[in-house]
């Protein structure tokens, strides 16, 4: 797990990196870096639900969360399997 989210932060700090382009020397604005702390909250969040969900099947409380996220995002799901 403390893999995945160096790989992540590493990634995403890329992505801003190339974003900047030729002011990579320059730190990153306030904007930029809040971006950042959102979008690596968001995959470690993203992260333990899935963990959460994966542990924990064959509770009925967790089997109906995931039955509702499939429900919400069914149309997501099915472009993504194509």
């Amino acid at each position: 797990m403390p893999n995945s989210l160096m790989n992540i932060a590493q990634a995403l700090a890329n992505k801003v990196k190339t974003e900047v382009g030729t002011q990579t020397q320059q730190q990153l604005d306030e904007k930029r870096t809040t971006q950042l702390n959102y979008e690596l909250m968001y995959k470690m969040l993203e992260s333990e639900v899935e963990k959460h969900i994966l542990e924990n099947q064959g509770n009925r409380c967790v089997d109906e969360f995931r039955q509702n996220i499939l429900t919400k995002f069914n149309d997501l799901v099915q472009i993504l399997i194509k």
